[in-house]
């Protein structure tokens, strides 16, 4: 018993969930604008390709720049180039959501891959953004640690969230993305314009997906890899699923998601734990998140049907 206690004293400290708030700051701001586009009726598949245009268009500008805010500016305008072929295809064109979406991460990462193998001897690395000491509220035990001595991307991603989720809940804005997506013609009949608003979804969710990978390559390492992504795009898709495009619980399942990714280093000295099912272990719980959503949704539907 004394020995299980030591284990998980050593494993849940104030610095996992520190490194669980760090690593949870890309996902957290590509679904965050994921879940605007999917409530604007666009299902953005793209979402990796555009955080790794994104991460390319931060890590070049803030290499050639020497400025982290002009590094995040032009990941943010990389998301959103991409997210423009979202909207020329699957909302002026009518083309199926889930193949452009698809095609659009294929392109993203052999995109993003190629200009960085053309260009990496040129550009250098960097000093990623430091963690901010905040006085006081950082001397505080445990949430000292934990919470408030991070980098300003963790803060800023918080910032973002509060105002999206005021947006969609208090303004016409966000009466005209519920309108669109749940019922596209009754929102016409409204006079909302239904291309218009999901014109301006698919471009929040790329800015939101190209700041989510430039806060990868400026926030966190201050450089770029080969998908440096790691797939980071197809959780957050998955965690507005498990939300339901509720800004609030995305934060929270962002949150958890990136504790899990931390606890695998962490977990490598526990004997009885295979090193090879770490790496696998958030995704695991993804996808039984997503199954136990299935099961509510239809355990919940049986009684109307009935």
């Amino acid at each position: 018993m004394t020995t299980l206690v030591a284990i998980l004293g050593s494993v849940f400290s104030a610095g996992l969930v520190a490194s669980g708030i760090r690593l949870a700051v890309p996902t957290a701001l590509a679904a965050i604008g994921e879940a605007v586009s999917q409530r604007a009726g666009v299902l953005n598949l793209g979402l990796e390709g555009m955080m790794m245009v994104g991460a390319f268009a931060g890590f070049a500008a803030s290499s050639r720049s020497g400025s982290a805010l002009v590094g995040l500016v032009a990941g943010a305008a990389g998301g959103a180039a991409i997210a423009l072929l979202m909207v020329a295809g699957a909302v002026f064109r009518n083309t199926n959501q889930i193949v452009t979406g698809f095609a659009l991460v294929l392109f993203g990462q052999g995109l993003a891959n190629f200009l960085y193998a053309q260009s990496q001897d040129r550009l250098e690395t960097f000093q990623p953004l430091s963690d901010l000491q905040l006085g006081p509220v950082s001397d505080i035990p445990f949430l000292g640690d934990a919470v408030f001595r991070q980098s300003a991307m963790a803060y800023v991603t918080v910032a973002l969230a509060v105002a999206i989720a005021l947006l969609l809940s208090r303004t016409r804005f966000g009466l005209e993305v519920d309108a669109s997506g749940a019922d596209p013609g009754a929102a016409v009949a409204k006079g909302v314009n239904v291309r218009r608003t999901r014109t301006l979804g698919v471009l929040c969710a790329g800015i939101f997906a190209g700041l989510g990978g430039a806060a990868i390559t400026v926030g966190a390492v201050g450089n770029f890899g080969h998908n440096i992504t790691s797939g980071k795009g197809f959780v957050a898709i998955a965690l507005v699923a498990i939300a339901r495009h509720r800004i609030g619980w995305i934060l929270v399942a962002a949150l958890l998601f990136g504790i899990l990714e931390a606890l695998q280093s962490r977990l490598q000295d526990v004997r009885g734990i295979p090193v090879d099912f770490l790496p696998a272990l958030p995704w695991i719980s993804v996808v039984l998140a997503l199954t136990a959503l299935a099961i509510a949704r239809r355990t919940r539907l049986r009684p109307e049907a009935a």
